[in-house]
């Protein structure tokens, strides 16, 4: 039982790593909104699963890996990146479509 226990915990964390980049991935692409509007949102749903994470509940074997909460900060930081840069691609393209008038 102990090792359902700990495959379930995992699956639930994968689960919620799932649905919170997919959430954090939709906001950054499909909002109209600077990146640095998103960014406390970002920060906040890192956090959040930080503290999924290292919630234990009445178990205390639960694993903890380390890899889990590195890959959903990259995923998170990654999308916040990539919206800055599209942003300043998109303000150098308008700057150039200004100039050429």
């Amino acid at each position: 039982t102990c090792k359902s226990c700990l495959y379930s915990a995992l699956v639930v964390k994968l689960t919620a790593a799932l649905w919170l980049d997919g959430l954090v991935t939709t906001c950054h692409l499909a909002l109209p909104i600077r990146w640095v509007m998103m960014a406390p949102v970002d920060v906040m749903i890192v956090l959040g699963f930080q503290l999924l994470c290292s919630y234990r509940g009445a178990d205390a074997l639960h694993e903890d890996p380390l890899y889990l909460r590195a890959s959903m900060t990259g995923l998170v930081a990654g999308a916040c990146l990539s919206q800055r840069t599209m942003e300043r691609q998109e303000r150098e393209q308008f700057v150039t479509i200004v100039d050429e008038r």
